[in-house]
């Protein structure tokens, strides 16, 4: 009776305005997920990653830091990812706009210790 279509369309048209409000908000710190899920990628190094997840915790906002899922120690690569889905709307855009200011922490931090030679 196309139920599941309609039901399929709508949780498509909502990912992608879930996707268009973190693009918004957190600008190139994000890479543009492919296929049409909820989630997303703010790739980093593991130790600005943590720090991230410890300033957007002061912040309010509960993100799992990379090494709550490495399998490993030697984890250089990774990133925080972001689940678009699990708050309304309102909320959503509330958590991104701290996200993207404890990612500002970090940045003014890694800026203030850079030492540039010659």
């Amino acid at each position: 009776d196309g139920t599941a279509s309609s039901i399929r369309q709508s949780l498509r048209a909502e990912a992608v305005r879930r996707r268009n409000l973190a693009r918004n908000i957190l600008g190139k710190r994000m890479t543009e997920p492919g296929g049409d899920g909820f989630h997303l990628w703010l790739p980093m190094d593991a130790s600005t990653a943590e720090n991230v997840a410890e300033n957007a915790k002061a912040l309010g906002v509960s993100i799992a830091p990379p090494s709550a899922f490495a399998s490993c120690d030697t984890l250089q690569t990774t990133g925080v990812r972001l689940a678009l889905g699990a708050v309304s709307f309102k909320n959503l855009t509330v958590a991104l706009t701290r996200i993207r200011q404890a990612c500002e922490l970090v940045e003014r931090k890694v800026s203030r210790d850079t030492i540039v030679l010659g």
